[in-house]
């Protein structure tokens, strides 16, 4: 099973582009209080597109953290 994993900055880019405009740090606070699914890989954040498109299309409450 391959999946595309993104860093804070592309993800941020490609909200923007869907309408979707929030800040680096509301990101790191959404992050924080698992409002958002993440993967870290130690003290490496990424985010899984896949993941983040079917976050966006339940409206931003799908919840699946990862934590290697």
């Amino acid at each position: 099973m391959a999946f595309k994993a993104i860093r804070a900055p592309e993800l941020l880019e490609k909200l923007k582009e869907q309408g979707i405009e929030i800040s680096r740090s509301k990101l790191y606070k959404m992050v924080k209080q698992d409002q958002i699914p993440y993967t870290k890989v130690g003290t490496n954040l990424f985010f899984v597109e896949d993941q983040i498109e079917e976050w966006v299309r339940n409206g931003g409450t799908a919840r699946q953290v990862v934590k290697v």
